[in-house]
């Protein structure tokens, strides 16, 4: 199964992964912060990485050049307090 295929989109195999991560960072490797950025070209991604718990702390506008053109960039982050294992 590889994460990036198709038929395994909906199926939160994504969102079990990046818990799992969030998990090993701030309880194995004691991290105080862990945050993501995402381009705004890439909705499903920051659905997926607020599912898991990340928050929205802000957007910076025009900062990625992509494909010819310039797009948003979205900054989520947690806290141990935030972070919710399933």
């Amino acid at each position: 199964m590889l994460l990036g295929d198709s038929a395994e989109h909906g199926r939160g195999v994504g969102t079990f992964a990046t818990r799992e991560m969030v998990r090993h960072g701030f309880q194995d490797l004691n991290l105080h912060r862990i945050y993501v950025y995402i381009l705004d070209s890439n909705p499903a991604a920051r659905r997926m990485c607020e599912k898991a718990g990340f928050q929205h702390e802000g957007t910076m506008r025009e900062a990625a050049f992509k494909e010819g053109r310039y797009h948003d960039v979205h900054l989520l982050g947690m806290l141990p307090s935030e972070f919710r294992p399933e």
